[in-house]
């Protein structure tokens, strides 16, 4: 009988054992690898497109979103859903939730999407959401994708009741990632609704880079292994400290992004236990590719040895670059702070002192430091971009993405 294929999950503790005569506060690095085989069928998808086709999206914007959707629709099967809603000042539902047999229908239907009027973000998003709940399955990935060019001004425009609304949707079961593009929608809301929503939010700087984003969302998409992930950590006199920023559900268990082959997931907690050796579990449960929870357990054990010797004992590099990288990203937080205060020397200086602690671990993560190093210089260009970069790089990193 074949084994149900199950995640991989590295702990690996700053040090590699813990004190036996006084408490310990020991950091440590988890990360989760979905299995290498792959998935015999790709799962279904269940997908709401909501485009904005406001004013501001004439010309380039709107042709090239037509043809990011119509690229969606093109890798679909006939076991696959897709709804269209195209949104302005009002919201029209260009294409019901329908399988994608007749994918000529479904181009043609999107073809028919041009600009005009204001912007009804909620809106658009609600009847993308909506077509999407009508048909939910659990066995699918359900997920509608939002893309704006600006700010929501009709409709219901507080951001935490939109991020409410996401969120008890993406409890029920369809996720919301949000597409940006330009320099003048609000990165906050968009950031918050992908968050909520346990989706991802994409920073578009070109037009001409919308194709290439939804097929980067697509292919997460298809290569989903787990979804609805959930971690426990548990140990007897435990507090744990979690450094990333994840949303928990009503038993205290953390939920953490859709596990995807490829791309494992990395995070970083504060174990403070008492003296003695470490005996504790972790704790993972996901739905699998046919909508079947499952769940496994990891024991967690060190040593104990005395103070003198703790002190004595190496450091993972690992963790500690992973550590870095978090704090860099809290500087990146800072130093849209201070952008919105109109402080963009002193947000220059943040991320200015942020670099060299990446530079330790360029071997790790050579992407940090030159980010870091792009959005110093991008402050003093375009600060409008380099905050929404921010916004992005942010997110993504607090949610364990790379």
């Amino acid at each position: 009988m074949p084994t149900t294929p199950r995640p991989r999950i590295e702990f690996i503790p700053r040090k590699p054992a813990v004190q036996s005569d006084a408490p310990t506060r020991l950091e440590a690095l988890l990360r989760l690898h979905a299995p290498e085989a792959s998935l015999p069928e790709r799962p279904r998808l269940n997908l709401g497109l909501a485009l904005d086709r406001s004013g501001s999206m004439a010309g380039d914007k709107i042709r090239k979103a037509r043809e990011a959707a119509i690229f969606v629709v093109k890798q679909l099967t006939p076991q696959d859903r897709v709804a269209i809603v195209a949104y302005d000042s009002e919201v029209e539902l260009v294409l019901p939730s329908t399988p994608a047999t007749d994918k000529t229908a479904i181009i043609a239907a999107i073809e028919r999407i041009h600009d005009r009027g204001s912007t009804h973000l909620f809106g658009g998003w609600s009847e993308a959401a909506h077509q999407v709940a009508q048909h939910l399955d659990p066995a699918a990935l359900n997920r509608v994708l939002l893309l704006t060019d600006g700010l929501a001004n009709q409709g219901l425009t507080d951001p935490q009741e939109i991020g409410r609304h996401v969120g008890e949707l993406a409890r029920r079961g369809v996720s919301t990632s949000t597409l940006g593009i330009g320099r003048d929608f609000n990165e906050d809301l968009l950031a918050l609704m992908a968050d909520r929503g346990e989706g991802n939010f994409y920073f578009i700087e070109s037009s001409a880079d919308l194709p290439r984003i939804f097929a980067l969302e697509l292919s997460g998409l298809l290569a989903t292994f787990a979804k609805q992930v959930r971690l426990e950590l548990e140990g007897a006199g435990w507090q744990v400290e979690m450094h990333n920023e994840f949303n928990r559900d009503p038993h205290g268990a953390y939920r953490l992004p859709d596990l995807t082959h490829g791309l494992p997931l990395e995070l970083a907690v504060t174990l403070s236990v008492p003296p003695g050796p470490l005996q504790g579990k972790l704790k993972l449960s996901w739905e699998d590719s046919a909508g079947k929870r499952r769940q496994m357990s990891l024991p967690l054990r060190l040593e104990a040895v005395d103070a003198a010797t703790f002190a004595q004992l190496p450091e993972r590099k690992e963790v500690m670059a992973y550590l870095a990288k978090l704090e860099a990203t809290q500087a990146r937080r800072e130093a849209m702070a201070y952008l919105d205060r109109g402080e963009l020397k002193r947000a220059g200086e943040v991320l200015m002192a942020a670099a060299p602690m990446m530079l330790k671990f360029e071997d790790i993560y050579p992407e940090e430091t030159q980010e870091l190093q792009e959005l110093r210089k991008l402050i003093e260009e375009d600060y409008s971009t380099a905050r929404k970069r921010m916004s992005a790089q942010s997110l993504r990193n607090l949610k364990g993405k790379r």
